[in-house]
């Protein structure tokens, strides 16, 4: 598994998570990813992303850039010892060992969802725990997988995806394990409705992966290229972008995949819209790029550092963007990007 070598607390993303009714997020990965990438890459494109959960009051953020280790979770989807239990005091094994410090869980955590302030779910390595608005909690996963991305229309219908295929849904009551027919690391998921739901990724040296689920079973699609999608996000069912690995940029029309120029060749790891001509993606070495309806266009964001994790928002005046390297929040109003830093005294701004 990869070591912890970028910690960060949950609840930057989480909280703006909980000011929605509903939002989506791959923390992805924010994943955020959305949440993986391609470990057979130069080490200076490789990444890693882990997440500590700690108290929820927390705004601490500790980074360390582990891109020279030449390690990522899009090839690191190893399968994990034991899935999580169902306790609620935190997140126990099958063998009855439960997470006491720190609570409710230890585990690497890479994408978080939510439908409400009383409704956010959290998912990592084969655990997954859920916030009710007071406590958080340790559920049943039904995958022994790294989990990288969780997203989903309600509070009965959730989705969680991971390596090797994984998916896994919630339907209120339990979650279960679905049938994928594909063995590629899926990072990102996301969907219009219970029956449009899409998840994409894939695996070293391997073409990339995108499935579709119709509300009865998964099936692949085409993508068109050989490189590896990161992120998904769509402004409807006609309508769907992922973005990837070496600037790759792919538009769903309803029917086929087709490429469409990002104008970049560093990783694109989340994307983000407030409609069809109002699209955010993010990537390494500071890349801004937003889409107005006809190109994708660079936007000055003061930063060289890799903006990894997570772009959202709530409408085109604002828009969030997760800046680990740097430890600080980015929020563009309409027309400028300011930044929040998130330190020992828990904050700044400029």
């Amino acid at each position: 598994m990869v070591a912890p070598t970028v910690r960060r607390t949950i609840y930057v993303v989480a909280a703006v998570v909980a000011s929605s009714c509903a939002c989506s997020s791959t923390i992805t990965p924010a994943k955020t990813h959305d949440a993986g990438r391609d470990a057979g890459r130069d080490s200076s494109d490789a990444r890693e992303r882990d997440v500590a959960v700690g108290d929820v009051a927390t705004a601490d953020a500790e980074v360390s850039d582990g891109r020279a280790d030449g390690q990522d979770l899009l090839a690191d989807a190893a399968t994990f010892v034991s899935p999580d239990g169902g306790v609620a005091s935190g997140v126990c094994s099958t063998l009855g060992w439960c997470w006491s410090n720190p609570a409710p869980s230890g585990d690497v955590l890479d994408g978080v969802w939510g439908s409400g302030p009383d409704d956010v779910w959290a998912v990592g390595n084969g655990t997954i725990i859920h916030w009710d608005g007071h406590a958080w909690s340790g559920q049943a996963s039904s995958t022994n997988e790294s989990l990288f991305g969780v997203w989903g229309t309600a509070t009965t219908d959730v989705w969680a995806v991971g390596g090797n295929g994984a998916a896994v849904h919630w339907d209120g009551t339990k979650w279960s394990a679905t049938d994928t027919a594909t063995t590629k690391n899926l990072v990102s998921v996301w969907g219009t409705g219970p029956d449009d739901v899409w998840a994409v990724g894939g695996i070293q040296g391997q073409v990339g992966v995108a499935i579709h689920w119709d509300g009865a079973a998964w099936t692949d699609t085409d993508l068109g290229t050989m490189d590896e999608p990161l992120a998904v996000w769509g402004s409807g069912a006609n309508d769907v972008w992922a973005a990837g690995v070496g600037g790759l940029m792919l538009r769903w029309n309803g029917m086929k995949w087709a490429a469409v120029a990002s104008g970049v060749t560093v990783d694109l790891v989340s994307i983000w819209g407030s409609g069809a001509n109002d699209v955010w993606a993010v990537g390494d070495l500071g890349t801004i790029l937003h889409w107005t309806g006809a190109a994708w266009a660079p936007v000055a964001g003061g930063t060289a550092a890799d903006l990894f994790d997570v772009v959202w928002g709530t409408s085109a005046n604002d828009v969030w963007i997760a800046d680990a390297a740097d430890a600080n929040v980015r929020h563009w109003n309409g027309a400028t990007w300011s930044y929040w830093t998130f330190d020992a005294a828990g904050g700044g701004g400029g």
